[in-house]
């Protein structure tokens, strides 16, 4: 049967070149395994693991450098509307458009990065699953390279982000109403932060939240305190 998954399209068109090259992965040949007869090397097996490994070390790159750079915007943007209050009304209301068009662009961008991390992990996870299902050796290597991946993470960045420049967005509209600028919110450090549930965790995590919080509906907030999700990801994943 033809594999009719294909990766969305990011949301700024530039970034597609470094969306994973899905089709090429999938026209990975595996066949017959000589891996686990006794019979030597698969070439083929290794292959699948190389070509895994390039397009996993493209993405995670490119994640890496942008979440850098909507790190840097919105840490400039807390700074400054923390320093508004000192500044000459004229000046201030100019500072407060420089803010706002900055702190948009991070929000947007924030927003943009956890879509194209999302689909790149069903792209490649689905591609991961039939490695494991031809060779589960090569899988065992490949699943170890993935988990320390920034993609194959928990993916928390983009989430922190976005909660702390909703904070500088409303900040800056609570300034043009006249209101002083607020004192910057408590936010847990990155590693403590709870971020978007691991796609192939999705339906595991309703169910517990059902059965131990009578009134949550399917529609609520995806996020959870549970534990970070392990390594290998389970055999179920969403395919989008």
């Amino acid at each position: 049967m033809a594999d009719s998954f294909r990766i969305a399209e990011p949301t700024f068109a530039e970034w597609g070149y470094y969306n994973v090259d899905y089709a090429a992965l999938a026209s990975q040949p595996l066949a017959a395994c000589a891996c686990s007869d006794g019979m030597g090397r698969c070439l083929a097996c290794e292959d699948m693991v190389l070509a895994c490994q390039r397009e996993l070390e493209k993405v995670s790159t490119f994640l890496h450098l942008k979440g850098g750079e909507t790190e840097h915007t919105i840490q400039a943007c807390e700074h400054h509307v923390q320093a508004l209050a000192q500044l000459a009304g004229g000046e201030q209301l100019v500072r407060l458009g420089q803010l706002e068009e900055a702190i948009g662009a991070a929000l947007a961008q924030a927003a943009a990065l956890a879509r194209f991390r999302r689909s790149n992990f069903s792209g490649l996870w689905r591609q991961m699953r039939r490695m494991r299902d031809h060779c589960a050796g090569h899988f065992g290597e490949l699943a170890e390279l993935a988990a320390a991946s920034s993609l194959f993470g928990e993916a928390a960045l983009e989430t922190h982000q976005l909660a702390r420049a909703s904070q500088v967005f409303a900040a800056i509209q609570g300034c043009h109403a006249g209101a002083p600028p607020p004192p910057p919110l408590p936010f847990p450090a990155l590693a403590r932060w709870r971020g978007w549930v691991h796609p192939a965790r999705v339906r595991t995590v309703l169910r517990l939240l059902r059965r131990h919080l009578p009134d949550a509906g399917s529609d609520g907030p995806a996020h959870t305190s549970l534990p970070a999700p392990c390594p290998s990801p389970p055999d179920s994943c969403p395919s989008s």
